[in-house]
């Protein structure tokens, strides 16, 4: 029922009005309907006029478009959420169908209602526009100063900035002669910052960037016409979303498949020598041999999840060494078939199976967290996990608890579940908050590096000629049917 709210706070969750004063809310709260929406009862729909906007109060709304005939889910919007505000002052088709998850309370208003209480209350209205007044100011001091009116080149915007991508790319856009006008941004893709990429036809994200549905409505908003990922993962893209708001996401499928695949046997080699912990202790005149036992890699059953490019790359390294590989893919590689020196089998066998095992598998669904205890308590003791994959293939607190318990002999990580909060940065002056990286670091036999196994001369080169020719390809007419290196939405 509608007298269990109380409608000027329900008002005061919306950011338009959240600095308003009671009187003034008190009187467009008289103005306020309630409703209830039953689950899967329409809100809005697509394309149809609208004059009201809505203010959650209870349950969520989700939302979607059509695109290609086919419902793409943009966002679920959540209690305390007010969807259609731009409608109080138009009646534009709206934007997308909002439907109800559940049982769903809100309470809407008027655009005539809206206008008139604007009428009758001068200060109320002087209020209003000057909310709208802050957010505007907000938004014109972190756009960056561009002058378009004699520069014709395609303006790029490459998010979370360093200066060997500075390098990289400036050298690509002079060498191949793409002639891009390419802004750099030290700051992450976010909602917050995506409003830095104003007038420019693509951005250009890494791994860690925040392309969520908020992000890329906003992008959508400022003219951005396409996303382009210099990495192979896009697991941090909202594909449904870039769908819906006409955005084309393109990736570098390969860039130096040879530096993944020889970083994931150097952390290997570095673990199963204990590398690490000799090189420490001869720098402190600590000549003894106790503690560095290792084993010999020739022979032993090196188990691979995952046999794209990396995969294959780092079965010929482990076949160098003399191992015997056992491996497992969805879908298997005919070429390492007709080679005959790899043993397709079950996931599970791997895991049983092997002495040291290799991750080189995307993060989907179904992948997320295959390294759990379940699935560690299947392994050898003393197995040695490897992963320069993605870090969501492993659940961490499971691998502390393996490493602990001495099942896990060790573990050579480029990547972790939370990395976004810390890697590509220095946080050697704070105290990292997050207690299962802290754990990580503190076993002798993990080996943890930031994210660098594609990190060579060749592998940021290839990703910068790639990730502009990507755009390049757009530019001159690529679609999401024809692009070569277009990320498809399922």
């Amino acid at each position: 029922m509608a007298e269990e709210f109380d409608k000027v706070a329900v008002l005061r969750r919306t950011q338009y009005f959240q600095d308003m004063t009671y009187r003034h809310l008190s009187s467009l709260a008289e103005c306020l309907v309630y409703k209830d929406f039953a689950d899967g009862e329409i809100l809005a729909n697509e394309g149809e006029p609208r004059a009201k906007a809505f203010f959650i109060v209870q349950g969520e709304v989700q939302r979607t478009k059509l695109v290609d005939g086919q419902k793409m889910v943009i966002d679920v919007a959540k209690t305390g959420t007010c969807l259609g505000l731009l409608h109080l002052l138009n009646e534009d088709p709206s934007f997308a169908t909002a439907t109800a998850v559940g049982q769903v309370k809100v309470f809407y208003l008027g655009s005539k209602e809206f206008s008139k209480v604007l009428v009758d209350e001068p200060l109320l209205s002087r209020a209003f526009t000057y909310t709208l007044a802050k957010k505007v100011r907000q938004f014109s001091k972190i756009l960056p100063k561009q002058d378009h009116s004699t520069d014709s080149k395609p303006r790029v915007v490459l998010y979370d900035s360093k200066s060997y991508w500075v390098q990289q790319f400036n050298r690509v856009n002079e060498a191949e002669n793409l002639g891009f006008e390419i802004h750099y941004v030290n700051e992450r893709l976010s909602p917050a910052t995506a409003t830095l990429a104003e007038g420019a036809v693509a951005v250009i994200c890494f791994v860690n960037d925040d392309a969520s549905a908020a992000s890329l409505r906003i992008l959508a908003d400022v003219g951005v016409q396409m996303i382009s990922m210099r990495c192979a993962g896009y697991d941090r893209v909202d594909l449904q979303a870039s769908r819906a708001f006409g955005l084309l996401v393109t990736r570098v499928p390969a860039y130096s498949p040879y530096a993944v695949a020889e970083h994931a046997m150097s952390l290997c080699l570095s673990l199963n020598r204990h590398l690490c912990r000799a090189s420490q202790r001869t720098r402190e005149y600590d000549f003894r041999l106790e503690g560095l036992l290792g084993f010999d890699m020739y022979g032993k059953t090196v188990g691979v999840l995952g046999t794209g490019r990396i995969g294959q790359i780092f079965i010929d390294i482990c076949l160098g060494f003399g191992c015997k590989i056992i491996a497992y893919d969805k879908f298997p590689s005919k070429a390492l078939i007709e080679a005959g020196n790899v043993q397709y089998v079950t996931q599970e066998q791997v895991l049983a199976n092997s002495d040291v095992i290799s991750l080189h598998a995307p993060l989907l669904p179904e992948t997320h967290h295959m390294i759990n205890d379940a699935t560690i308590a299947t392994m050898k003791q003393g197995v040695i996990i490897i992963n320069c994959g993605r870090g969501g293939l492993i659940d961490t607190k499971a691998l502390i608890r393996g490493l602990t318990s001495g099942h896990v002999g060790g573990a050579g990580l480029d990547v972790y579940e939370n990395e976004s909060e810390y890697f590509f940065a220095d946080h050697s002056d704070h105290v990292v908050q997050d207690q299962d990286l802290s754990l990580l670091l503190q076993f002798p036999n993990v080996i943890l590096t930031a994210h660098q196994a594609f990190f060579t001369q060749e592998g940021v080169g290839e990703i910068a000629r790639v990730s502009l020719n990507n755009v390049k390809k757009f530019v001159e007419g690529a679609t999401y049917q024809t692009h070569p290196n277009v990320v498809k939405c399922d």
